[in-house]
């Protein structure tokens, strides 16, 4: 897990670290700035993702809430937990989707909790794709897509609803899909396993719960290559029960 700190003042910055260092092993990265345009930097010339973002508001630089509207340019999903010396800013922090708002000084039970319920919602709900086409951002819960194909450049994203495009390439699909459910059937297909409705021979066919049938099923076939792989995912998540 990445962790950034960033505080104007170098005094609040190291008693920010060091309240939070009784929190973290060593399997998190926590990287101190004292500086946003340093933090900035970091994130789009160096491309560094970070899981957790604690900004501070009142600063004699940057301020956290201007430095929260670049992160959310480029970045959805991350936390955003705000610092600030009194609760004067907490309206103006919801159109960046802060995780939390902490008063100053924090305590090392209020961090305790706070970066506790952090790691369980990383842990438990990084079920988002994000992604982008034409300069327009999307993110889209990973439990809605059906199956994602490559034609040329493009991916085609297909959700129960609608079909996004993409210039993904299917390694990066692969990695944004880093989850059991999504299994690669074909050179060019990425199937949700959530969505099988039955299995005949080489063939998957795919639908919305509910509304199995030929009419609202999509068929894609499954190649030697990706076979095996395939066969024990279905059978490690115990599915396709309409198998044929």
């Amino acid at each position: 897990m990445n962790i950034a700190l960033y505080d104007g003042n170098n005094d609040d910055l190291k008693k920010l670290e060091e309240c939070l260092r009784t929190q973290v092993g060593y399997e998190h990265d926590i990287e101190t700035f004292n500086r946003g345009t340093e933090l900035l930097d970091t994130i789009s010339r160096n491309q560094k993702e970070f899981d957790i973002h604690f900004l501070s508001i009142e600063t004699n630089k940057l301020s956290g809430l201007k430095i929260a509207e670049e992160i959310r340019r480029v970045d959805l999903t991350a936390l955003i937990i705000f610092l600030s010396d009194d609760a004067e800013q907490m309206g103006n922090v919801f159109e960046f989707h802060a995780f939390d708002y902490l008063i100053k000084p924090v305590t090392v039970e209020i961090m305790e909790s706070t970066f506790q319920r952090a790691k369980k919602y990383l842990n438990g709900n990084q079920s988002y794709i994000e992604f982008s086409f034409k300069k327009e951002k999307f993110l889209l819960p990973m439990d809605e897509i059906v199956y994602v194909t490559k034609s040329g450049r493009i991916a085609f994203i297909h959700t129960k609803d609608e079909v996004y495009k993409s210039y993904l390439t299917m390694f990066e699909i692969l990695n944004k899909l880093n989850d059991e459910r999504f299994i690669r059937v074909h050179g060019s297909y990425v199937i949700n396993l959530d969505y099988v409705a039955r299995i005949v021979k080489d063939e998957v066919f795919l639908c919305a719960p509910g509304q199995r049938g030929s009419a609202n099923e999509t068929s894609i076939s499954i190649s030697r290559r990706f076979k095996d792989d395939f066969q024990l995912s279905v059978e490690h998540l115990k599915i396709g029960e309409g198998r044929q």
